[in-house]
């Protein structure tokens, strides 16, 4: 017996933003909280404005199996080799993200890059809207992978072999 599978995926890119954390104390009046939070998730880009690449993948496994006798019992021995990902395509499924503003930028403690060679300017975020560059900037990794696993998993060889009783 012989079988052949042959499967296509495809990984649509996943959204994400630029999003770092704001300080709003200075514009809020604290309620009445014991350690009023220092800073407050704040989207600087509007929600989903960049994407990761659309991953594709083709996998090819061939399953190959005969009887073999074994006196009063008969044995089935199978032979499985797949190739996953057989044109080896390539793509980041996930992707760094940080942004710095003013409530974080240090270029001593985080190797920031600073807005124009100095700290970034603060801005209101209730009542004005944030220039890249003035009040905040991504960070030195910002759309890159962010480890071995963030990217498609390379051309893979794999055998598997087995007997059904």
């Amino acid at each position: 017996r012989l079988n052949v599978t042959l499967l296509q995926s495809y990984a649509s890119g996943r959204a994400y933003s630029a999003v770092g954390g704001v300080d709003t104390r200075p514009f809020v009046t604290n309620p009445g909280y014991v350690r009023p939070p220092t800073a407050v998730t704040y989207f600087f880009s509007r929600r989903g404005a960049f994407r990761t690449e659309d991953i594709f993948s083709t996998d090819l496994a061939l399953n190959y199996a005969f009887n073999w006798s074994l006196g009063s019992k008969t044995v089935r021995v199978f032979v499985q080799p797949e190739v996953i990902n057989l044109f080896n395509e390539q793509g980041v499924a996930s992707t760094d993200s940080t942004v710095f503003d003013t409530t974080i930028i240090d270029a001593t403690t985080t190797g920031a890059t600073s807005c124009n060679g100095s700290r970034c300017q603060s801005f209101n975020p209730f009542t004005e809207t944030p220039v890249e560059g003035v009040h905040w900037v991504k960070g030195p990794n910002f759309g890159q992978a962010i480890g071995p696993g963030a990217y498609q998993t390379p051309r893979t060889f794999r055998v598997s072999v087995g007997f059904r009783f």
